[in-house]
């Protein structure tokens, strides 16, 4: 293009042209083609006709449109910030520690079954009757769901969670986990497994894993020592595979020494790591630096942490309540504890609190959601205990609730266990 505009032109002649006629205006075109009250007439009909035809389509629209928004269906299509509020709590494993045995069962009630209570109607709570059984009984440790069933050698601790989606949109959890050597035996070369998984919507709502982390520690970690890690992916919860599948008596003899527990109920940074050392040391039957330690946690009480500490003062208090077992049928169960004065003086006045539980507590989650409370009752003991004794007394626990959920396990607390 650049070549051919660089040749050489020869000069154009331009040949005359005829001049152009003049415009011709509106003025002028009106005074050749028609007379002006001929376009004022044109005009009107123009504007009438328009009008007209206007009119016509709005009154039909306005005809037609009403049937058409009332049959209109609602749409049904849900809303994603509706559907999707809160992404589920993290959880630890369950697999790698054997399951609890349940509570100690008895014959099944001999009172008949009673009908659910219907969903739109709460269900009473009447104060249970205490029933003395004849014979003595020894609590050699108090019982509580926080250590029910065998310990475990090694328990991973949740310490803190955090739920983020500033990665790409997607969920991603941030923690801090720590792990607690309960035996009197060093741990080395440590290493645990913690897959994420992410909750997926739809008609099948289903749980993928999406990254698995490994966690390592060389040791030793010490007899009733603690350590963290600090780790993140992308997922909306987490387990954690723990390789060590042995269990501990509750006896003391393979467990660390209550030294190490009251030093980490002491100098440990973590809550959580704390609660531990004291509801270990509990569990070996050493209440009072489990109870002092209870209850200077409590001092600064958090609200998830209070279902544990109220357990761990209940059972660290004077009072304890042991060997407890109930009947594995019925709406109406038998439940039977034995109930120890371990003071110096009568006690009287001794309230109980027995409840039915969908689950066991986890002792390895102290700020996880508690177990649901199915139904509670209260019972005053019918007479003083005197110091140094138990009784066997019995109840009657009525567990019918709105949602008809079966009872996996029952535990009995003392109201206001205090020195």
């Amino acid at each position: 293009f650049f070549a051919d505009l660089s040749m050489y032109m020869p000069t154009i002649t331009h040949r005359q042209t005829r001049p152009t006629p003049p415009l011709i205006t509106l003025q002028r075109l009106g005074d050749r083609l028609m007379p002006r009250s001929t376009m004022a007439i044109v005009i009107a009909l123009s504007a009438s006709g328009l009008a007209s035809l206007l009119t016509g389509k709005w009154l039909f629209e306005r005809a037609t449109a009403e049937p058409s928004r009332a049959s209109e269906p609602a749409s049904t299509t849900p809303n994603d910030d509706e559907t999707y509020r809160r992404p589920p709590v993290g959880a630890l494993p369950a697999a790698p520690v054997p399951a609890p045995p349940p509570v100690g069962a008895l014959p099944n009630s001999h009172m008949p079954a009673q009908p659910p209570a219907p969903s739109s109607q709460p269900v009473p709570a009447p104060t249970l009757t205490a029933v003395p059984r004849s014979g003595a009984c020894h609590c050699d440790r108090p019982e509580s769901i926080l250590w029910r069933g065998a310990l475990p050698r090694l328990s991973p601790i949740l310490i803190e969670q955090n739920l983020s989606t500033t990665h790409s949109g997607h969920p991603h959890l941030e923690l801090e986990l720590g792990v607690v050597n309960n035996s009197n035996q060093d741990i080395n070369d440590l290493t645990m497994n913690l897959q994420f998984y992410e909750e997926e919507r739809g008609p099948k709502p289903k749980r993928v894993a999406k990254k698995s982390r490994a966690l390592y520690f060389e040791g030793p970690l010490r007899p009733g020592h603690a350590i963290k890690w600090a780790v993140d992916g992308r997922g909306t919860s987490f387990e954690v595979d723990n390789p060590y599948h042995e269990t501990l008596a509750l006896d003391a003899a393979d467990a660390a020494p209550a030294e190490a527990f009251e030093e980490l109920l002491s100098t440990a940074n973590h809550r959580p790591i704390r609660l531990h050392g004291a509801m270990m040391l509990a569990a070996l039957g050493l209440t009072q630096p489990a109870r002092k330690g209870a209850l200077a946690l409590r001092e600064a009480l958090r609200e998830e942490e209070a279902p544990y500490l109220d357990r761990l003062v209940s059972a660290t208090g004077p009072i304890a309540v042991c060997q407890l077992a109930a009947s594995e049928s019925g709406t109406t169960r038998d439940v039977q504890a034995c109930v120890q004065n371990n003071g110096s003086a009568p006690k009287s006045d001794v309230t109980l609190r027995v409840r039915a539980l969908d689950r066991l507590f986890d002792h390895r989650n102290p700020i996880a959601p508690p177990p649901i409370v199915i139904s509670e009752e209260t019972s005053r003991l019918p007479q003083p205990l005197p110091p140094g004794a138990g009784t066997f007394f019995s109840f009657h626990l009525d567990t019918s609730n709105p949602d008809n959920l079966t009872p996996e396990t029952f535990e009995v607390l003392v109201v206001d266990n205090d020195d």
